[in-house]
């Protein structure tokens, strides 16, 4: 009896001991798994993570080309809606993932996409989400003294093309810079001819153009001072193609202006602050022009004005011509602005615009936006502002100061360009 009590003993003993080793086994499998378990979702969640920023970077990208092909007239369009003033937003699905995008628009702009990403069998918020801003910038189609579609020569005298800043005051040789920079669209060899002039900036063509530079200079302040021929890394000919948009068109009729006295001066026309309108415009002898306000002008044939005729802009005036006619040609007294300010004498030439003249010995100031358009230069004056055209010859020798604040103005959709990124 003895030996069957101690028999019963030992495999109660046994099976406690295997009772126990299997707890034990069970709660370290338990542990085990637990952990495999919390490792999975841990590099789970790490990979969500690290997608998120790839899936707000897509809408930055996003962001970025609707800002490339619609520039800021016309954000709120292809699925994105206005969220105030100067801001659109948009959403967009990537499976189970999204994003969400604001552009802040100015001419600094601000690009904030949030990625969010699911996470498969999460035990918190089903995504994880990662914000990051980019801000991109527009330096403006007028960020140079020459924009060529085709061709730019200057045979003739000895001109000047330099630049300035019109913060800085009007320009002078003591506030003279070397910004003044060429872009040439144009496809042949030579497209760009200096000739004697000298050229305080730098020249960028396409591969297969080319700048001939005989008895002038090209470079900086310093290599003008002293030297004739090309600054090493002045002239660039790996630039790329890019569209040059059209000139605004005036989406306006207009009233005629009218005849008028201004400052004890009768006037053959008198323009104040609004849209006006003239089939053509001829300005010669004492028949002038004044712009006492800040005026748009549409002229749907050409412009004349020859001998005394002549356009002023009167001080703390301004004045947008939008050129519809295929030709015009400002000679005689021309435009005289006296505000001393390029961005106050705005001239855009429609895709019928072919032939600009301008012709003056004096001091000129403004902008010409005409891609479709060869322009003439002619007299030995001088001009303040900026130039986009077809082609321009400089055959009177006029110098070009080339004002750096033109950049900053909102004149055709350009590039924008990221210049900054940081994770918010």
């Amino acid at each position: 009896m003895k030996s069957s009590i101690y028999n019963h003993k030992e495999e109660a003993s046994i099976l406690v001991t295997a009772l126990l080793t299997i707890t034990v086994l069970m709660v370290s499998m338990g542990a085990f798994l637990s952990l495999v378990s919390y490792q999975l979702r841990s590099d789970t969640r790490s990979e969500c993570w690290n997608m998120a920023i790839a899936v707000a970077e897509a809408g930055v990208e996003e962001g970025h080309a609707h800002l490339n092909q619609n520039g800021l007239s016309n954000l709120v369009s292809n699925g994105w809606t206005s969220t105030g003033t100067n801001t659109v937003f948009k959403t967009r699905r990537l499976g189970s993932n999204y994003f969400s995008v604001t552009i802040f628009s100015n001419r600094l702009a601000r690009i904030v996409s949030e990625g969010a990403v699911w996470v498969p069998a999460s035990t918190g918020s089903n995504y994880v989400t990662r914000k990051v801003e980019v801000t991109v910038k527009n330096p403006g189609i007028l960020r140079n003294a020459l924009l060529l579609l085709n061709s730019v020569g200057g045979n003739g005298g000895n001109p000047i093309i330099d630049s300035f800043s019109s913060t800085n005051g009007p320009y002078t040789l003591a506030t003279r810079r070397d910004n003044a920079d060429i872009q040439c669209l144009g496809t042949n060899s030579g497209c760009v001819d200096v000739g004697n002039s000298k050229v305080y900036g730098k020249i960028n063509t396409l591969p297969t153009g080319s700048v001939i530079c005989a008895n002038g200079a090209i470079g900086d302040t310093n290599w003008n001072a002293t030297q004739t021929g090309i600054e090493p890394g002045w002239v660039d000919n790996s630039m790329r193609v890019f569209p040059v948009p059209d000139a605004p068109v005036a989406a306006f009729t207009g009233s005629f202006p009218d005849k008028g006295s201004y400052q004890g001066t009768n006037y053959s026309y008198v323009m104040g602050t609004g849209k006006y309108y003239l089939s053509s415009l001829n300005l010669s002898g004492q028949g002038n022009m004044i712009v006492t306000g800040d005026a748009q002008l549409r002229i749907s044939n050409s412009i004349k004005i020859a001998g005394q005729g002549c356009i002023i802009i009167a001080s703390n005036a301004s004045l947008t011509i939008y050129m519809e006619g295929s030709s015009a040609s400002l000679s005689g007294l021309g435009i005289i602005n006296q505000n001393g300010l390029a961005s106050k004498y705005m001239f855009y030439g429609s895709t019928n615009t072919t032939s600009i003249d301008v012709t003056g010995n004096g001091d000129a100031y403004g902008v010409y936006y005409a891609p479709q358009a060869d322009m003439k230069l002619s007299g030995n004056g001088s001009f303040c502002g900026a130039f986009v055209a077809k082609s321009v010859n400089n055959g009177g020798g006029a110098s070009i100061h080339y004002d750096e604040e033109l950049a900053k103005l909102d004149v055709g959709n350009y590039e924008w360009t990221i210049d900054s990124w940081n994770e918010l």
